[in-house]
């Protein structure tokens, strides 16, 4: 079944939103080595996922790339619906990115 994942990233962990049609789950996984493998372990040949451009987005991106259909990183300033968000939360934030990723509506980072 295909997903779209939201992933809000920062320095020590990471929040997650799994969109599908019939459910929405939220996760928070730990920027480590045990971390991303317990994320790439979650994750599916048909998910697409979207990171929002950070300093180690990169990273975590040519980690899970073998293991989902597609990775972009979005560039937060062409994204004002996360980048200017009244109500900021992590978990919002994720499911947002999860939300846009579904309607083809995300800016790539070039």
């Amino acid at each position: 079944m295909k997903r779209y994942v939201g992933v809000d990233l920062h320095k020590n962990s990471f929040q997650v939103c799994y969109l599908s049609r019939k459910v929405t789950r939220q996760r928070v996984y730990d920027v480590s080595p045990s971390g991303v493998k317990k994320f790439k372990t979650s994750l599916g040949k048909a998910d697409e996922v979207g990171i929002e451009a950070t300093g180690n987005a990169r990273y975590l991106a040519g980690e899970i790339e073998c293991e989902v259909k597609k990775v972009t990183i979005i560039n937060p300033w062409q994204f004002k619906v996360i980048s200017q968000s009244v109500k900021k939360t992590d978990e919002q934030d994720a499911a947002i990115i999860a939300k846009y990723m579904s309607k083809g509506l995300v800016p790539e980072e070039e």
